[in-house]
């Protein structure tokens, strides 16, 4: 449901002209509420958000490729394991200032 919606909105976006970006959702670290099913979800979704991302000749951007390591978001960018410290925020905005 997530990707048919992500669809919808892309082509009404590419109708109207805007360049589209995608990002990658944000994998969670290990332990508290994600466990490794979460991040098997998270990682099948952002599969599909490229594959999205390809067919709609939009960009997409991989977050996970730097912001995340074996146990998930890195450790040093997050308090809890799923949302982002004042570290994260700005590694966050240093992956997609290129891209703006």
């Amino acid at each position: 449901k997530v990707l048919a919606r992500y669809a919808a909105v892309l082509d009404r976006l590419a109708g109207a002209g805007v360049k589209v970006v995608i990002q990658s959702v944000l994998e969670c670290r290990d332990g508290g509420v994600c466990t490794s099913e979460t991040r098997q979800v998270i990682r099948e979704l952002n599969a599909g958000l490229r594959r999205l991302a390809a067919a709609e000749k939009a960009e997409f951007i991989d977050l996970n490729a730097t912001m995340s390591d074996p146990g998930g978001l890195k450790a040093t960018l997050t308090w809890d394991g799923v949302h982002l410290n004042g570290e994260g925020d700005r590694a966050w905005q240093a992956a997609l200032a290129p891209h703006m």
